[in-house]
């Protein structure tokens, strides 16, 4: 007598959850691209992009942010977003996670975190480019919100205004994370 296993019986939260978490993104990218694109930040696309197919001219510090993470992908430190400022020679790495009020998309964007120095080594700069954003049910739940605060205080300002909740993302804020030329 065979009997199923439990976990068999479960819907499959997975294609939802990714579901979710994709119209999560989109909506928070289309809310960058246009604050961005307006003060002369180039899109990146790390994920399909090759080093032979970006236009010239490139600096050291674009191609080796490019190189990086070609290089990490196969570690799954790909970012959603990516934007450089040819004018200032400056990136930001954007990093997207929905999530309802279950699950563990935060700690998976803590790798941001833990990866910083490395990131901050190998491109040799001293500021931090990630960009954390939080949405969906987590970004309004006290505890997810306590914790947010707890962990990016705790690295003053290294992170002080590297992380956002859904709930703030507005034209001022975008601004701050990407200045004028």
């Amino acid at each position: 007598m065979t009997t199923k296993n439990p976990l068999s019986l479960r819907e499959n939260w997975q294609k939802f959850a990714q579901k979710n978490g994709k119209k999560g993104e989109t909506d928070v990218k289309t809310k960058f691209e246009e604050i961005s694109s307006k003060k002369g930040w180039v899109r990146l696309d790390p994920c399909n992009i090759g080093l032979e197919d970006l236009f010239e001219p490139v600096s050291e510090k674009r191609r080796g942010f490019l190189t990086f993470f070609m290089k990490r992908g196969k570690r799954k430190l790909i970012p959603d977003a990516a934007y450089y400022n040819p004018t200032t020679d400056q990136l930001r790495i954007i990093e997207i996670k929905n999530q309802k009020n279950e699950g563990n998309a935060h700690e998976r964007a803590y790798k941001y975190v833990a990866a910083l120095p490395s990131i901050q080594r190998y491109l040799d700069i001293k500021y931090n480019p990630i960009v954390l954003v939080f949405t969906g049910d987590m970004s309004v739940s006290e505890r997810y919100v306590i914790e947010f605060e707890t962990i990016f205080d705790a690295w003053g300002e290294t992170w002080n205004n590297n992380w956002l909740l859904e709930e703030e993302i507005t034209d001022e804020r975008l601004e701050n994370i990407f200045p004028d030329a």
